[in-house]
């Protein structure tokens, strides 16, 4: 899904990498923000590279049995280990799930 993403997700990748700098250690020292707040280490695991594909589950009315179960979306950010935000490709609007 390499494509030249929409101008209008340029706020969303500033967003991501604001959260992501908390994420790093500093300069100044060998932890990250995150760990002098909580006392361990940030769980990094649900990090994803912005702009790639995400399958998105579909909703219990909108699918069927025999139907896809998931649809390829453009990953934009994460608001939560299991929250992630996501762009629609033909419209550009995001949406979280």
């Amino acid at each position: 899904m390499r494509r030249k993403l929409l101008i209008s997700t340029s706020g969303h990748a500033i967003l991501h990498d604001a959260s992501l700098i908390h994420t790093r250690p500093t300069s100044y020292h060998n932890s990250s923000p995150l760990k002098f707040i909580f006392g361990r280490e940030p769980n990094i695991s649900h990090l994803r590279i912005f702009g790639c594909a995400v399958y998105v589950p579909v909703s219990p009315p909108q699918h069927t049995k025999m139907g896809p179960q998931t649809r390829l979306r453009i990953y934009v950010g994460y608001e939560s280990p299991s929250i992630i935000k996501y762009l629609k490709p033909t419209t550009g609007y995001s949406f979280t799930t």
